[in-house]
């Protein structure tokens, strides 16, 4: 993809790429349906490949002075323009893992900063796993693999558990140490907590019943507010780790 990468970065209008593996997020001074075009063209010319366009987002913003402004002031026109009809909105979107939140400022000189929050959709991802896992333990009752997998959920752990240097961590802090807004946290612990003790339809029923009133106690120790901002560590073999992955497989 190195020659991709090239490609992208020298297009007309791109002052930022970036790609991780096959993610990429690219802003552009140019209209963005221009650079999606030259993407598509070039993965398909130049590499056989295909850009999956349910995962693709355009996000198009008119900024101060652009094509459409009908400002006659020129030279210092930014600073004073009052014809932007985006001053004030919020722009956002997800990348890897991240959720941006951008407030546009009508102040060039003093730009908002950025929320960072966990994205809707690795939200939706854990809440996914919380009732795999319990509905897991509902059908195959197995208390230590349970609290193995919810420990595993909320909090960290070492990516290679049996390598020899063991440096690498990932988890809930470790994948997502660069937020700034942490209430999906707190929705996260809501949502678990409720899954634990609601006895709401036949899914709620089935895992209430599957869990003594100590073993509930136990449960609802484990929490992603804290395994985020206590950095709380737990050890797993590679097996234990196949074993905790094994319900969540689709």
């Amino acid at each position: 993809m190195r020659s991709f990468d090239r490609y992208v970065s020298q297009l007309n209008g791109v002052y930022f790429y970036s790609r991780y593996v096959d993610d990429i997020i690219i802003f552009s001074h140019r209209d963005s349906g221009y650079i999606y075009t030259d993407v598509v063209n070039f993965l398909k010319e130049e590499l056989g490949m295909i850009l999956n366009n349910n995962k693709t987002n355009l996000i198009k913003f008119n900024c101060y002075c652009d094509e459409l402004c009908k400002c006659t002031i020129s030279g210092s026109c930014k600073l004073v323009c009052k014809c932007s009809k985006q001053i004030g909105c919020e722009i956002c979107f997800e990348y890897l893992g991240y959720g941006y939140r951008l407030k546009v400022s009508a102040d060039i000189k003093k730009p908002n900063t950025p929320v960072v929050y966990l994205s809707e959709t690795k939200v939706k991802k854990y809440k996914s796993r919380l009732i795999h896992t319990l509905l897991s333990h509902a059908n195959n009752p197995d208390f230590d693999l349970l609290k193995k997998r919810i420990s595993f959920l909320t909090g960290n752990f070492f990516a290679d558990p049996e390598s020899d240097k063991n440096i690498i961590k990932s988890g809930i802090y470790y994948n997502y140490r660069m937020l700034t807004e942490f209430s999906a946290l707190d929705e996260l612990d809501k949502f678990y907590h409720k899954s634990l003790f609601s006895r709401n339809g036949s899914l709620g029923n089935k895992i209430a019943i599957s869990l003594l009133p100590a073993q509930q106690s136990e449960l609802v120790r484990y929490s992603f507010k804290s395994g985020y901002a206590n950095k709380i560590l737990h050890k797993f073999t590679r097996s234990d780790m196949a074993k905790i992955k094994e319900c969540w497989q689709a």
